[in-house]
């Protein structure tokens, strides 16, 4: 993992957080190969380039538990075999002009069924505005749910001006 962020108020600007992994190796499972934002934390986020990251739990690129608010920022070349290959979101969130493109759920060789959001799974809450979900792609053995979006279990969505595709 490239950043982990148990506590506290955060802002981070201009970082790219690339070849992470988490899980891969020991099957830890908590996910975020990238960035692992905690339930206690309120991250700011902007200008950033999440990529390249894998987890073999949630969240290729981020999971994230705590509130957390990203804008003007590329996700894209993530992978995880869990839910979210960009992101996967069980807290607050809300998205401004992100573009996730080619990120990838694969748990060909893992045991699982209903995985999905290849660019982002939403458990939480989310607010995405003018922001781009293309060629993301999911792979799996038995069922699966939305390469771009998946909003599972009790998540609330609220997409506006949202291009998904591919």
């Amino acid at each position: 993992r490239v950043l982990e962020v148990y506590t506290g108020t955060v802002a981070i600007t201009g970082l790219t957080l690339a070849n992470g992994e988490h899980g891969i190796t020991d099957f830890n499972y908590d996910g975020g190969g990238g960035l692992y934002v905690a339930s206690s934390v309120h991250l700011t986020g902007n200008d950033l380039t999440i990529m390249a990251n894998e987890a073999r739990g949630d969240g290729g690129g981020i999971n994230n538990l705590g509130i957390m608010t990203l804008t003007n920022s590329l996700i894209y070349s993530n992978t995880t075999q869990g839910n979210g290959g960009g992101i996967r979101n069980h807290g607050v969130l809300t998205l401004t002009n992100i573009v996730f493109s080619g990120n990838t759920i694969d748990n060909t060789y893992t045991e699982g069924c209903c995985k999905g959001g290849a660019g982002i799974a939403n458990a939480g809450i989310l607010r995405m505005e003018d922001s781009q979900l293309t060629d993301n792609i999911v792979v799996v053995t038995g069922h699966a749910a939305g390469g771009g979006f998946y909003n599972l279990f009790a998540g609330i969505a609220n997409l506006s001006r949202v291009q998904l595709s591919g």
